[in-house]
């Protein structure tokens, strides 16, 4: 949790109790059909996040304040949703997190953060909106990230407009950051990809590429593309001639898994690290 934060034991009963069991229990069940695979349990990234994640209620049931964003914030004195609200904008200003299989140096931990994200939507919608609103405004470009990620993750037509943000500049030979590129990734996801298609054709900026190519590998991974449908847009973006080699060699390998009926797995980086788009922490766009 960001921020000093000052612990304070309670003997009395706490009012989050109720709230603070259920919220464990729920990342216990998750870990566990997350881990268990016939008679052995399997232990890794995102097992050990839900099960972090389910011991943050509790600790929270002790907590009586905290800071975030250099705001005090008496945290028992929230409602459930608000509580929920609070912890996300939290997690999700520290980094930029993804709900699906993460690129090379991504935590497995954002798709433990989804689990949360449900269960405010379903919960509160009118809170869940108001947080999905208030991150898109922030200065923050790890919140703007983690909006758009809601927001082309669930497909929430209402928010669509909130993308726009990072989609007024359209030139494709710009270095775009980090936050604008998962903007064009959620936008064209209420197109059937098309946007998508069409400016990783267009850009011939390697560090956008590199980073476009991995949700070629991630969305057909998740069942929610045809690998097919994307193997055939790889095939036409590799007819390029202008691609430099780590690309394009990249490209080939990504497209070898699909077109095979495999889940390439995640590959390193293809652009010398000080062309790269990386996960900005700075809170400034």
């Amino acid at each position: 949790m960001p921020g000093r934060v000052r612990q304070r034991l309670m003997a009395s009963r706490l009012r989050s109790r109720p709230f603070a069991i259920g919220f464990a229990a729920l990342a216990v069940g998750l870990a566990g059909l997350h881990g268990w695979e016939g008679s052995w349990f399997r232990v890794d990234e995102v097992t050990l996040g839900l099960m972090v994640l389910a011991g943050l209620p509790v600790l929270a049931m002790y907590v009586e304040t905290f800071k975030g964003g250099g705001v005090e914030l008496r945290f028992r004195s929230l409602g459930e949703a608000q509580q929920l609200a609070v912890f996300l904008e939290a997690v999700a200003s520290r980094s930029a997190w993804t709900f699906y299989e993460p690129r090379p140096g991504e935590s497995h931990l954002g798709q433990a953060f989804r689990v949360l994200v449900e269960e405010l939507r379903e919960n509160d919608p009118e809170a869940f909106e108001a947080m999905v609103e208030r991150f898109m405004a922030s200065e923050d470009v790890n919140l703007r990230y983690f909006a758009a990620e809601v927001i082309g993750c669930f497909r929430i037509k209402p928010l669509r407009r909130l993308l726009q943000k990072g989609l007024g500049d359209t030139d494709p030979d710009a270095r775009w950051p980090l936050w604008r590129l998962n903007c064009l990734w959620a936008d064209s996801r209420f197109e059937e990809y098309r946007p998508l298609h069409r400016f990783l054709m267009e850009t011939r900026d390697d560090g956008n590429q590199d980073w476009l190519l991995d949700i070629y590998r991630q969305m057909p991974a998740a069942g929610e593309a045809s690998a097919a449908e994307f193997a055939k847009q790889l095939r036409l973006f590799l007819e390029r001639t202008d691609l430099v080699e780590g690309i394009k060699g990249e490209a080939l390998r990504i497209v070898t898994g699909l077109e095979a009926g495999a889940a390439p797995a995640p590959g390193a980086p293809q652009v010398p690290a000080s062309r790269q788009v990386v996960p900005l922490v700075s809170p400034k766009p």
